[in-house]
């Protein structure tokens, strides 16, 4: 019998053990961590518990068969009352999406109707609530899907006049507005693409386009929506930003680490790094006014510790000064006992998807009997 993959890779490692260490090794950091030293603020007090807050996170899952990929995509909302030093659950809101795709492009666009259900999640819950936290990155989750880096974005605008006429993007619109009420089927740009069109690869980067605008449109009517005083809080466990130390790689001819590298190897105390503006993403699509509305978005960028000990995660907040950041993280800090905010964590044990459950709605469906390919390998659903 042929021998494992792994003897051969964990031989391949031994070799190459001192050169790997050294690559990862946190004292290379020192110049960076210094930096990041005299950027942080300590937090001496938490603040008091937000009467009302809420957060909101969302999940993916696919299946791959030969022909299709069956998905479930879910955004999940929960808003809390404090009722004398406890919280109590007011409001559950989910939003679900099971589907087929047919390739190509699969897990990008899965991506983005995720996001579209955390955007609409959100919004449910904006008008009761003081303090809205958001799972992941705002920043992120606007920057163009990939399927733009290889056509453009007038390219697919055009394409999708061709495919569906010139009032499309005004149709995308009204269909989006229909949906916010919606539950059962929620993501408007694929009921306005319909089932079948033409087929070819013009065609998906339109669809996706129509998918990518959604979701620029949910984003802008949550921010939209947000009241004042309201704080939205986007909450990212890990990061690969490179914002606050580029000067100093500069200087020493390297590439930048990610920032929550270096603050991660500085340990500090409970606290947040200084604030950093942030414009929205460039090279946002015209229509519908989107480009001229996420211009004048600015998002605060801080990242924080909550207790001692905890993880270090990226905190932004759109429309915020440093002294907005400073007041969310110590009410933060009010509910997150392990580090992590209470009803962050309530909503990801809520939305998850996981493999069991896709593997139960392809026998729901009745097509568990289609070939994945791997059934040669022995692997079954």
């Amino acid at each position: 019998m042929a021998r494992l993959i792994t003897g051969y890779l964990l031989e391949a490692a031994a070799r190459r053990r001192d050169e790997l260490l050294r690559k990862i090794e946190r004292g290379r950091l020192k110049a960076y961590v210094e930096e990041a030293e005299r950027l942080w603020n300590r937090m001496h007090s938490i603040g008091d518990p937000p009467s009302t807050l809420a957060g909101v996170d969302g999940s993916s899952g696919n299946l791959d068969f030969k022909g299709f990929t069956l998905y479930a995509v879910t955004g999940v909302s929960h808003s809390y009352d404090n009722m004398e030093g406890s919280y109590r659950l007011r409001h559950a809101y989910r939003l679900i999406d099971v589907d087929v795709l047919e390739p190509p492009l699969v897990a990008e666009r899965i991506g983005v109707y995720r996001e579209i259900l955390e955007a609409k999640a959100g919004l449910r819950v904006l008008g009761s609530t003081e303090v809205l936290l958001m799972d992941g990155s705002l920043v992120s989750a606007l920057i163009k899907p990939a399927p733009f880096e290889q056509a453009s974005l007038p390219e697919a605008v055009s394409m999708a006049r061709h495919i569906w006429g010139p009032g499309i993007f005004d149709k995308l619109l009204e269909a989006f507005e229909e949906s916010l009420p919606e539950t059962r089927d929620p993501i408007a740009s694929k009921r306005l693409v319909g089932a079948l069109a033409p087929g070819g690869r013009g065609y998906i980067n339109a669809v996706i386009l129509l998918e990518y605008l959604e979701k620029l449109l949910s984003y802008k009517a949550l921010l939209e929506e947000r009241k004042q005083g309201v704080l939205i809080g986007f909450l990212s466990k890990t990061s690969r930003s490179h914002l606050y130390f580029e000067e100093q790689a500069r200087r020493m001819g390297r590439h930048p680490p990610p920032d929550i590298y270096v603050f991660e190897t500085l340990d500090p105390p409970p606290g947040f790094s200084e604030p950093r503006m942030l414009d929205a993403p460039k090279f946002l699509p015209d229509e519908l006014g989107l480009a001229g509305f996420y211009r004048s978005v600015k998002v605060a960028v801080s990242y924080v510790r909550l207790v001692e000990g905890g993880p270090i995660m990226r905190l932004e907040i759109p429309f915020a000064d440093k002294s907005s950041v400073e007041s969310l993280i110590r009410m933060l800090a009010a509910v997150s006992p392990d580090g992590y905010p209470h009803p962050l964590y309530e909503a990801h044990i809520a939305c998850k998807i996981t493999r069991r459950d896709l593997v139960d709605a392809a026998h729901v469906l009745g097509i568990d009997v289609e070939l994945t390919g791997r059934e040669v390998l022995g692997e079954w659903l």
